[in-house]
């Protein structure tokens, strides 16, 4: 299983921190967003040294009023870019986000169609141009809360991509569960391995931690993704009295992280 470790910005200290460790990381199009032009800016050519994959930050979007970024500016922003793989845009389930389960179906069924649209424009700009011959699909995303959601969005995922789901998915709304329990992580995985065709796997985003020790060698489970480390630095800071952590104790904290998730994995 793989651990992708999640960074804020691809310059700087922290970046460069994670190329010296040779680990795959994730980064949000938020990171890459300006607000002064509305538009994204360059990932800057350290990130074609390393191994990104780009995810639409939908959480952070979606808690700030929806995506400042319209379809075509993010797919534009996966086609030019050398990314591991990208994720469709999407809308989280969590519960600030979505507060009962009207809230969590209508979440589900704009994922769903944020899909088709980033799908298409993807095939547009492939086909139209001729110039991005590397770029892939998007990887959907399933969303929900329950396991019955998470059923109900493969359903809808697979009716956009054709009728089949591709060999690789994401699972969003997992960095706030439990383990175990009724909607918990290992729940949420198991429901969706008796549905899925046996070649799909999956990427859990936010997934760290003891999880990761319960799902190491779940042949469904290719990577996990996490930028715990950052927030476990403002803590420290908080903790202190400290307003925030300088970069230097973020990326020791960043590089404690990867040990341990990745200790967890072995």
């Amino acid at each position: 299983m793989e651990f992708r470790i999640g960074i804020p910005k691809l310059s700087g200290q922290i970046a460069r921190a994670l190329h010296r460790l040779r680990q795959p990381g994730m980064v949000s199009a938020g990171a890459l967003w300006r607000l002064d032009t509305e538009k994204f800016g360059s990932p800057g050519l350290l990130s074609l040294r390393m191994d990104l994959a780009l995810d639409s930050g939908g959480f952070v979007a979606a808690s700030r009023g929806g995506f400042p970024w319209t379809v075509e500016q993010y797919v534009t922003l996966a086609c030019t870019w050398a990314w591991a793989w990208w994720s469709q845009m999407d809308m989280p389930c969590e519960k600030a986000l979505a507060p009962d389960q009207a809230a969590v179906r209508a979440r589900v069924e704009e994922t769903a169609r944020l899909l088709a649209l980033c799908l298409a424009e993807a095939r547009r700009q492939r086909g139209d141009s001729g110039a991005y011959p590397w770029m892939q699909d998007p990887v959907p995303v399933l969303q929900g809360r329950m396991p019955d959601d998470y059923a109900y969005s493969a359903e809808l995922a697979a009716r956009v991509m054709g009728g089949d789901l591709p060999d690789f998915v994401g699972v969003g709304s997992m960095c706030t569960r439990q383990v175990g329990g009724p909607d918990g992580i290992l729940t949420i995985v198991e429901a969706l391995d008796r549905i899925l065709p046996p070649r799909v796997e999956l990427h859990l985003y936010g997934v760290k931690g003891d999880a990761l020790r319960h799902l190491k060698g779940n042949p469904r489970v290719r990577s996990c993704d996490s930028m715990g480390w950052d927030d476990r630095a403002r803590w420290a800071a908080f903790e202190q009295g400290r307003p925030s952590a300088s970069v230097e104790e973020r990326v020791a904290h960043l590089l404690r992280f990867s040990e341990t998730n990745l200790a967890h994995i072995r």
